[in-house]
């Protein structure tokens, strides 16, 4: 009863109408995230809103134990199966000889023929190995295919257990930093911040600071290319420099930094009200992209501390246009300015365009722009599952390259009664050409 039972479970283990049901689960799980987490797409709202999705926590599927469950049984099952391949491989291809079912049989009493003399030739010169072992000749081809399926069942093994690893042990993080500052790696410090529950994150990692950002601004007058110059001091005392640009990330240790390709600027002025307080201050600014106009707009508000007044500060790259001009690349524009309006209750509000290094003074209210910085977002990742993903897909790739290209092949000739030869033979896949073949050798031997 028990074997019955141990039997029956390592069959459902090693199933691959499993695996595929799994694979059909996860993929179903990852596009439900996709969409629930873009609010532009009305479907992923509605999916969101659905009560049963909010009970069953699918609103953040890939957060849940149900999908953490369906990646660990996947898991157990690819490696069922690495486990199954492997005695098979063993069974067939490294098992003493042992007489196969006879594909066909040949008379060398009448001609006189010494027993295995002919076929030995015809076998070798196809690339056979010969071996003759308790009577029996064992001639093999391209022995080493048999582990393809086993290097490609390692290699989803590896992938699975790097992506577990990235999920559970690695940290991704959007943060903003303007030149010349620097930013400190607390959680608390991101514009957005994931990470695993394997990852500790108990004391800062690193230090970044921005040395510059350049970007290109293309013929159209938007910027389509990122460019940010930074350094970079590790929690363990190591140190760098280096660039982060669009689709070329750095890699400093375990930390990879890429461009989210989203910057702004941070207009540093000076804002004094005849009896208060004087601000000095870089403002950053938030950046809009109007689409219809094809205009990158910087625009920002903020509360003066002093007198509590509301202030609105919108930068102009050159002068009083919004868009760039079409530059190769840019670190800094001719004659920017900037548009401040202060709400000055029944004083009156302040409205003035100022060019860099003017100061415009309005009512009570005196403003200078004295200088700007840019700012860049950028994308910390710390993910130690990513090489032993990169080795997964190697190795499929070499398992799938010696499934279809190195074909194993073995062949076994014995003695029967009165001068007949057997021959059996047997491959795992392929079995059409290994035919043709064994019919062609049928024909030689009985010429």
């Amino acid at each position: 009863m028990m074997s019955y039972i141990a039997i029956s479970i390592w069959r459902f283990l090693t199933s691959v109408k499993l695996a595929m049901a799994l694979l059909i689960l996860i993929i179903l799980l990852i596009l439900m995230a996709v969409l629930t987490e873009v609010d532009k797409l009305p479907l992923g709202v509605a999916l969101r809103n659905l009560p049963i999705i909010k009970t069953l926590g699918l609103d953040s599927p890939l957060d849940t134990w149900f999908f953490m469950a369906t990646v660990y049984l996947l898991l157990i099952n690819t490696f069922c199966c690495t486990w199954a391949q492997v005695k098979k491989a063993r069974l067939l291809w490294w098992r003493p000889p042992g007489r196969l079912t006879p594909k066909f049989s040949w008379d060398i009493s009448k001609n006189g023929e010494k027993p295995y003399n002919r076929i030995t030739a015809l076998l070798r010169a196809r690339g056979y190995k010969i071996v003759i072992e308790k009577g029996i000749l064992t001639a093999q081809r391209n022995r080493w295919g048999c582990v393809g399926p086993i290097i490609l069942h390692v290699g989803l093994i590896v992938i699975m257990v790097g992506g577990l690893l990235k999920l559970n042990a690695g940290m991704t993080g959007i943060f903003p930093v303007t030149e010349g500052f620097a930013f400190e790696d607390r959680p608390e410090n991101y514009i957005t911040y994931q990470k695993g529950p394997w990852f500790d994150h108990s004391s800062s990692l690193f230090t970044l600071t921005l040395d510059k950002f350049y970007y290109r601004i293309n013929a159209k007058k938007y910027p389509d290319k990122f460019e940010a110059a930074l350094r970079v001091a590790q929690s363990n005392g190591e140190t760098g420099a280096g660039a982060v640009s669009t689709g070329f990330p750095l890699t400093m240790g375990h930390l990879t930094f890429h461009s989210y390709d989203n910057f702004g600027f941070t207009p540093r002025l000076i804002i004094q009200e005849e009896g208060g307080g004087v601000l000095d201050s870089y403002i950053a600014l938030d950046t809009s992209w109007n689409g219809s106009a094809r205009e990158f707009i910087f625009r920002g508000e903020f509360t003066q501390p002093s007198s509590g007044k509301q202030v609105e500060v919108e930068f102009y790259p050159d002068g009083d246009e919004i868009r760039p001009k079409p530059v190769k690349k840019s670190y800094r524009f001719d004659s920017p300015a900037v548009s401040v309006v202060i709400k000055n209750g029944s004083g009156g509000d302040f409205r003035q365009v100022i060019q860099k290094g003017e100061e415009k003074k309005q009512g009570n209210i005196r403003v200078a722009f004295q200088d700007y910085r840019a700012w860049a977002s950028l994308v910390v990742k710390v993910d130690p599952g990513m090489n032993l993903v990169y080795a997964g897909f190697w190795l499929v790739i070499g398992g799938t390259a010696l499934i279809y290209l190195v074909i194993p092949r073995r062949i076994e000739v014995w003695a029967g009664d009165d001068g007949i030869l057997n021959l059996g033979a047997t491959t795992p896949r392929f079995f059409g050409s290994f035919n043709e073949e064994l019919e062609e050798i049928k024909v030689l031997l009985r010429e």
